[in-house]
């Protein structure tokens, strides 16, 4: 249950109103993500393009992001994305097989070198901020350019944001 009300579109004012109203319109349905992010409308309008520009289309794969986004949020142990990303995971081709071998995913045949690394680097950046070993970084610039990394270390930074605020506030899942 959640540790702060839900805020319902009939009690909205203002902005959160006009928000609530707008992604009304689009899903038909409003998440308690957004329902409880809609106390302050101003971050969870920041939040949408933020995400956009480290998950959304780019040279890095949608399934490595999905791959990486999963990875920290186990890691950081969050419900709530664990349950989102698994289903856009599976959407995108990622097997049962894989999603269970995210907690093991160095000894995993089925892994590419290159997605190993990007989960190693989530790892790192994840549990040792930037006290990680020059060569992890050096074997992430084997596989990506400069600014995929920067893609990538905002994408897991992004996480690690959104798994805390989503724990923190114990936002429910409110789909399968």
């Amino acid at each position: 249950m959640a540790r702060i009300k839900y805020l319902q579109l009939q009690d909205a004012t203002g902005d959160a109103k006009e928000l609530l109203s707008s992604l009304t319109q689009k899903s038909n349905k409003l998440s308690t993500f957004a329902q409880a992010l809609a106390h302050r409308p101003a971050l969870l309008k920041t939040l949408g393009p933020l995400g956009q520009a480290v998950g959304g289309e780019s040279t890095i794969p949608k399934r490595l992001k999905e791959l990486v986004t999963l990875k920290v949020s186990q890691l950081n142990g969050c419900r709530y994305c664990v349950a989102a990303h698994t289903g856009i995971a599976r959407k995108l081709g990622v097997s049962d097989q894989e999603l269970n071998a995210l907690n093991n995913y160095q000894k995993f045949h089925a892994f590419s070198e290159k997605e190993k690394v990007a989960l190693e680097y989530a790892e790192a950046v994840t549990k040792q901020v930037g006290n990680f070993s020059d060569q992890l970084f050096s074997r992430v610039k084997q596989h990506f350019d400069d600014g995929e990394i920067v893609e990538l270390t905002g994408l897991i930074a992004y996480f690690n944001f959104m798994n805390r605020l989503l724990d923190a506030l114990q936002v429910d899942i409110d789909f399968q």
